[in-house]
């Protein structure tokens, strides 16, 4: 089983890398293959 994530952030999103942290660990941890979009968009 493969699974894709995408994910765009944007610019003033908070603290978008902790949570990327927090995705990326629940995602080892579940043995899923994943794939990151990182989208930056500035005004």
């Amino acid at each position: 089983m493969k699974t894709e994530l995408i994910i765009n952030l944007t610019a003033g999103g908070g603290k978008p890398r902790s949570h990327l942290k927090t995705i990326f660990k629940y995602l080892k941890e579940n043995g899923f293959n994943f794939k990151v979009s990182y989208t930056s968009h500035h005004g």
